[in-house]
């Protein structure tokens, strides 16, 4: 069987280049590292998470200011101090576009973020670079969706708009203003203090119980509605919940950094031999008899396109798909990737099923 790669994603996203993976847990270097918690938002399998990347809390923001009549939400980074914020993230590096897909779903039709042009002077540094990046995810993902939602650069730390007009800020809240006045922990030594798991040890472990916690907070947030797959990472969670209330048509998104979907083919060279199915982390895959013949099947709801499968397959018989169809992530049947007749399957595996 082929060697197994390590999930690298944190480690590329990285805009300070402070992740590093060999052969376990990725290592942090924390003289380099800013603590903007962009890693956070690209892991696909929530073995990092930060208790300030609150998406449960910003989605409930966001609806008690849907529910006041304004389909404009503010959000504001720690950058915009005291601004008037309808929810507030640590840095706007904490976006992705599972989170900007769920705003949209909730109602939400522009998205304000304030303090996006006070990076350059923030220890954290990095949040306007990466949410460039996410603003191109979301022009590419929203040509798929029915439903649009603005992105617009709002007030700088000084209390001044994206086109240079003052723009008087609103007085923080009383806990807001309280935090304010304590003493202040240096923003690295809180991420570090902060960052779940410990990128040293029980990373595994870890990421089930910060996985688990997730699952709550949103079961929570939307009133325990969930998906029905709770074995899946909280931004497909997010996602799928949202989805049927963003009008998907069949426009290919491509595959994101930031959307943590992929797709899989087989070519002609498979031969359902099953070695891929115990290898898929959310039970993605999963060989099914059809009289003497075997049909490999794809769940595309739950494959986050990790490409263990890939390797794993001894006839190199899967290969990743660039794009992903949106509707098809509403089909609640498996998609047959190929049918194998009896003479011609490899050997059987101890698992046939990967269990969703």
């Amino acid at each position: 069987m082929p060697e197994t790669a390590p999930c690298s994603r944190c480690a590329d996203a990285c805009p300070a280049g402070a992740l590093a993976i060999h052969d376990g847990p990725p290592a942090l270097d924390a003289e380099v590292c800013t603590g903007c918690t962009g890693c956070v938002t690209v892991c696909p399998t929530d073995a990092l998470a930060h208790p300030r990347v609150r998406p449960a809390a910003w989605l409930a923001g966001a609806r008690q200011r849907l529910a006041e009549g304004s389909k404009r939400i503010h959000a504001a980074c720690d950058a915009a101090g005291s601004a008037r914020a309808d929810i507030r993230v640590p840095c706007h590096a904490a976006w992705d576009v599972t989170l900007l897909a769920g705003l949209a779903a909730e109602g939400v039709r522009e998205l304000v973020l304030d303090g996006i042009h006070a990076c350059q002077g923030c220890p954290l540094r990095h949040g306007q670079a990466m949410m460039e990046q996410t603003r191109r995810e979301w022009d590419a993902l929203s040509q798929a969706l029915g439903v649009k939602m603005a992105l617009e650069d709002g007030k700088d730390a000084d209390g001044e708009t994206g086109d240079g007009t003052n723009a008087p800020a609103n007085p923080a809240p009383a806990d807001t203003a309280q935090a304010a006045r304590a003493p202040k922990e240096p923003a690295r030594r809180a991420f570090f203090r902060n960052l779940l798991p410990s990128l040293a040890q029980g990373a595994a472990v870890a990421a089930a119980q910060i996985g688990q916690s997730a699952r709550e907070a949103l079961r929570e947030d939307a009133g325990n509605e969930t998906t029905g797959e709770d074995d899946l990472p909280w931004r497909m969670q997010l996602f799928l919940h949202a989805l049927p209330h963003l009008n998907p048509n069949f426009t290919p998104v491509p595959v994101m950094d930031g959307f943590p979907f992929g797709a899989i083919q087989a070519t002609a060279a498979c031969t359902a031999c099953g070695d891929c199915v115990p290898a898929c982390p959310t039970g993605a895959l999963s060989v099914r008899p059809f009289g003497n013949n075997a049909i490999l099947e794809l769940a595309a709801d739950a494959c986050t396109g990790c490409g263990l499968c890939i390797q794993a397959c001894p006839e190199q018989a899967l290969e990743r798909l660039p794009a992903v169809s949106l509707p098809a992530l509403l089909t609640e049947r498996p998609r047959p990737l190929i049918m194998v007749a009896a003479g011609q399957r490899g050997r059987q595996p101890t698992s046939q099923s990967g269990g969703r």
